[in-house]
């Protein structure tokens, strides 16, 4: 009877969506966290680096031009630049979570293992390092 009520439980218990992301990305490992920061992250940050370099080099180049002859290279400048501006802005929330993530990945062992439900800042931790996977992810899946 015991063993029914804890499965039982287990089974009705809230599933805490963010803890279920970390999971999946296999966070709670060290391995995973190494896998994550090297082959996901690290070209994550890179290609928002990247992305950066690229629309300040369309600007100097349409700045280096004359409004007078050059109008319609200017545009097509402009209009390459305002793109690259849109991933960016999409990028800028998910690099500044980068921010937190050494101090969030040496929680996430004492996160995913309390058992009582979580405090305002674990779910904080929880959600950072959640959103964070799901930007790369998505990242991942736009540029493929």
């Amino acid at each position: 009877m015991f063993a029914t009520l804890i499965s039982t439980l287990l089974l009705t218990a809230p599933i805490n969506p963010s803890l279920e992301i970390v999971r999946e990305h296999h966070l709670e490992t060290a391995d995973g966290r190494i896998a994550f920061l090297t082959e996901k992250l690290a070209s994550y940050v890179t290609a928002g680096g990247q992305l950066n370099d690229e629309v300040t080099a369309l600007s100097e180049k349409a700045q280096g031009l004359s409004s007078e002859t050059d109008q319609e290279q200017i545009v097509s400048l402009s209009s390459e630049a305002a793109e690259k501006m849109d991933l960016m802005a999409w990028m800028l929330p998910s690099l500044q979570l980068v921010l937190h993530i050494d101090d969030d990945l040496q929680q996430i062992d004492g996160i995913l293992n309390c058992e009582d439900p979580l405090t305002p800042a674990q779910q904080e931790i929880a959600d950072r390092l959640a959103l964070l996977c799901q930007y790369v992810d998505n990242y991942e899946q736009t540029i493929r």
